[in-house]
């Protein structure tokens, strides 16, 4: 993802979720961390030791984690596909909104 798109996607994130009384700053933090993770790859496919590495830079925990993940997927700004599978990684997707 170049740099222009990255800002792009911050701004209309913020710009979605402004009138959105059930995002919390837990979500935007995870949000952001996920957007800085997308630069490089389309989507984010992710096992528990990475997850551990998500939980520390949106510095949250991993209840709240779990909480945010489902609730972004609910409400319409992620896709998130968990595997149950402990040798599959769990994915998740961002919308493109352009």
């Amino acid at each position: 993802m170049s740099k222009g798109h990255w800002q792009t996607r911050v701004i209309s994130f913020l710009q979605r979720i402004k009138d959105d009384p059930r995002i919390m700053p837990s979500h935007i933090s995870l949000f952001i961390v996920l957007l800085v993770r997308l630069e490089t790859s389309p989507a984010i496919t992710y096992d528990t030791s990475e997850r551990a590495s998500i939980l520390n830079e949106a510095k949250i925990s991993l209840t709240t984690f779990q909480r945010c993940i489902h609730d972004l997927h609910d409400f319409g700004y992620l896709q998130y596909f968990p595997s149950y599978n402990p040798k599959i990684k769990n994915k998740l997707f961002l919308y493109d909104d352009e």
